[in-house]
């Protein structure tokens, strides 16, 4: 066991228990005692925040896998999702409200988060969210896909750009608390847009050709070609005697 599987992306916090259940569906509901041991050796000032010690930071890490996207074939799921927008150059939470498989596309409604308490840093409290009334993101495209009620805040999305999370609790109508931690939600979305935006290029691996190691084999332009002639004198390297025939051409060569 390492500090590292318990941090955020970059290392500097200590994760919430909740936040395990984003990619990891079968972490136990309840906080184990041993994780609040954690708590107490390595968090700056456990009650109010949950940065490391400084001594306790680790170096960054890539995203945890698996990373939950939307379910294509559960058209009426409505998963809570996380996901950056680069109109805005944010990270927003939002509910999925319709699905797309043939357009690779997803519908989110945009909810605003906020948390009640000023003195505590964000990444101690959990989150409040409620829809967003209406904001620059809203493409009126979309705002009557819901046959219920129109959409006041929504927008099309890759399907394979937003992250599900399900750690939510109802406190009214339209007002959730978020389980997990909002700054670990946010660095899950960036982290996963870019990679998305700017996917690692691995080159293919070409077979490498034989170099030139003597004054024959290096003027002989066929790979084809020359591995045979290497092949051949690996083949008679420890030959002492041989024998050559010709085809009449050199009988007129003339030699020392």
């Amino acid at each position: 066991m390492f500090l590292s599987q318990f941090t955020t992306l970059n290392g500097q916090f200590l994760l919430k228990w909740a936040d395990f259940r984003i990619t990891d569906e079968k972490a136990s509901h309840s906080e184990p005692r041993w994780y609040s041991i954690i708590e107490r050796r390595t968090l700056l000032d456990r009650l109010r925040s949950r940065r490391f010690k400084l001594n306790y930071n680790t170096s960054s890490k890539p995203l945890p896998n698996p990373l939950h996207i939307p379910d294509m074939t559960r058209k009426r799921v409505r998963e809570w999702v996380t996901v950056y927008n680069p109109t805005a150059q944010a990270v927003i939470i939002g509910r999925v409200h319709n699905k797309s498989a043939y357009a690779n596309s997803v519908v989110i409604q945009h909810w605003l988060h906020w948390v009640d308490n000023d003195t505590v840093s964000p990444s101690y409290l959990q989150t409040i969210v409620q829809p967003c009334p209406g904001c620059n993101l809203h493409d009126l495209n979309y705002a009557s896909i819901n046959a219920s009620r129109d959409l006041t805040c929504s927008a099309l999305y890759p399907s394979h750009h937003p992250v599900n999370f399900n750690q939510c609790r109802r406190l009214a109508t339209d007002k959730y608390i978020l389980l997990p931690s909002l700054y670990y939600l946010k660095q899950l979305a960036h982290k996963h847009y870019e990679q998305q935006a700017n996917p690692t290029f691995v080159p293919p691996t070409l077979p490498r050709p034989i170099q030139p190691t003597d004054n024959i084999t290096q003027n002989i332009f066929s790979i084809r070609k020359r591995q045979e002639l290497t092949s051949l004198r690996s083949d008679f390297a420890s030959a002492r005697l041989l024998e050559f025939y010709t085809d009449g051409s050199l009988r007129y060569l003339k030699t020392d």
